[in-house]
């Protein structure tokens, strides 16, 4: 659950500890279940001033929510890659 006013998510009930960044990425990613996001598109929605950003930047923000995300949800983080494309949340993946 997220609260766009506090910039939090709730996972399982527990806060997920996100960084601004962090949280801009995953509400991206939750708000259309099944899409998928280039890298590009995830490092323009979250990355707004318009920094020179590599794309490559992307990978570890999704490798820093996969570990937060896995930490209250035992069945994993639902952030799916896909190979040569981007990523993609999967709320019904086991």
């Amino acid at each position: 659950v997220a609260d766009d006013n506090a910039l939090s998510i709730r996972c399982k009930g527990q806060l997920l500890p996100l960084t601004p960044v962090e949280f801009r990425l995953l509400r991206l990613l939750m708000s259309r279940p099944g899409h998928v996001f280039s890298r590009a598109r995830l490092l323009d929605h979250v990355h707004q001033d318009l920094r020179d950003v590599s794309d490559r930047a992307i990978d570890s923000h999704i490798k820093n929510l996969r570990r937060k995300v896995a930490k209250v949800r035992p069945q994993g983080s639902a952030i799916v890659s896909v190979y040569g494309m981007g990523y993609r949340f999967d709320p019904d993946l086991e």
